[in-house]
């Protein structure tokens, strides 16, 4: 038995040198395709490497137990495991700097597509590089070899997480590792950073003050003098202007921080997509605004009833629309619930009817109570001339004879009409002797006996 594994590591390292001598490295400038081929068989050439190397400390592990000298073999081992390290951790760094290139070119050259496919063949070459660091990193662990340099290199390439974060000295050796890369990329990146940053901040600050320019010049082009528009519209025109130059400028800024636009927008629009279905009454009030704005049925200031609301309108957005009362509360209601409510709009007209009623008692005169309740509004000077009032008798109630009154007013005179004329009518009544009717009830007592006939 000893005899036939004391020859194993001179042909297998013989063997080593034969494959380490038939590696090749292939070029960058071949195709993409024939790159990704290339690079798998320099993956399975490294592979059966390392094989070879498991088979040589399988030996050397066995070794002992046979009594069979193994130091200068353990020594041999180890010089190879520390030399292919070496190779691979330099082709590692070669091939993760050419994909740091490639995805810069990419962000600026966004439609390139030979371009994203020869960067997505360099990834996958990133890939191969740290699966062949990787499994010499584990042959070093048996052979007790410091290898913490190599999978910090494996950890930052890949950014796969393994056990070995929670080993102290490897985290140690990490922080350390990234914080040396920091502090140099500041020295030779930071002055072209700072710029980049302070470039971005002066164009959002351009376009704020573009915004607020075109916001108040499109204010004066849509003047009521100018443009027939709700004020709800104008504003919300002047407003979305105002935002959209803003975010031009935002988007503006990050391509000078280097940042692709092709595949934010693209991002943003599948977000959109996906929140579309996940807020469909966000969607459903934004419509419902927007159809608001094109037909107007109120405007600011207006008061209106909407869904058992009374109020003035106050705000609108796109989502919403805010309404104050008279007792000064603040309602907001879903755009979509006011759109699909009845929507009354005592304000849209220019003039408004007072209706009010008057009784008086059966026992009055109805002529001098028509006289004066015309006398009255005769003389109040809020009552329009045009259209003509109208003062009828309406009904011959239970208790009561009911007078209507009927007054045109200035829509912004009616309540005032309303309260004055009441006020005024009951003065005028008191003043004429004619009373207001209250409910009254007759009851007529019958004499039992005479229902009964006596008995």
């Amino acid at each position: 038995m000893i005899a036939l594994l004391e020859p194993l590591p001179k042909h297998a390292f013989e063997a080593v040198e034969r494959m380490r001598d038939g590696l090749v490295l292939p070029a960058n400038e071949v195709a993409p395709a024939e790159f990704l081929v290339l690079d798998q068989e320099l993956l399975q050439n490294t592979n059966d490497l390392d094989d070879i190397y498991g088979v040589i400390a399988d030996y050397i592990s066995v070794g002992p137990h046979y009594n069979m000298e193994v130091d200068a073999d353990i020594a041999n081992l180890r010089e190879h495991l520390l030399d292919a390290a070496a190779n691979r951790s330099v082709f590692l760094e070669l091939a993760a700097r050419d994909f740091g290139h490639m995805r810069h070119a990419s962000s600026i050259l966004t439609a390139n597509s030979e371009l994203e496919e020869r960067m997505r063949a360099t990834k996958a070459r990133v890939d191969l590089a740290a699966t062949s660091l990787q499994q010499i990193v584990v042959l070093m662990d048996a052979l007790e070899l410091d290898a913490q340099r190599y999978r910090r290199q494996v950890l930052t390439a890949t950014g796969d997480i393994t056990t070995d974060i929670f080993d102290v000295d490897f985290l140690a050796g990490l922080v350390t590792q990234w914080g040396q890369w920091l502090v140099k990329s500041t020295r030779v990146e930071g002055p072209r950073i700072l710029f980049q940053i302070v470039l971005a901040i002066l164009v959002i600050l351009l376009f704020m003050q573009l915004g607020k320019l075109a916001k108040r010049m499109m204010g004066r082009a849509l003047s009521p003098n100018r443009v027939n528009l709700s004020r709800l519209l104008r504003e919300m025109i002047l407003t979305n202007i105002k935002n959209l130059i803003i975010a031009l400028g935002v988007l503006i800024a990050l391509t000078q921080l280097g940042i692709s636009l092709g595949p934010l927008l693209a991002g943003l629009g599948i977000a959109g997509f996906i929140i579309g279905f996940a807020l469909q009454d966000l969607l459903s009030n934004f419509v419902s605004g927007m159809m608001i704005l094109v037909y107007r049925p109120f405007d600011v200031g207006d008061f209106v009833d909407v869904a058992g609301v009374q109020g003035k309108v106050h705000k609108l957005s796109l989502v919403n629309t805010t309404f104050m009362t008279f007792d000064n509360r603040k309602l907001v209601m879903p755009n979509n619930m006011v759109w699909k409510s009845v929507i009354t709009n005592y304000t849209d007209q220019a003039t408004r009817r007072v209706d009010l009623v008057f009784d008086i008692s059966y026992g009055d005169d109805i002529n001098n109570a028509e006289e004066v309740i015309q006398e009255t509004l005769a003389n109040f000077d809020l009552i329009l001339d045009s259209p003509k009032t109208v003062v009828r008798i309406q009904e011959l109630g239970e208790s009561s004879v009911n007078f209507i009154a009927r007054p045109w007013v200035r829509t912004d005179d009616y309540w005032e009409t309303y309260w004055g004329l009441t006020k005024s009518i009951k003065i005028a009544f008191d003043a004429a002797g004619i009373t207001i009717a209250f409910p009254q009830r007759d009851f007529h007592i019958l004499d039992h006996a005479k229902l009964t006939g006596g008995a």
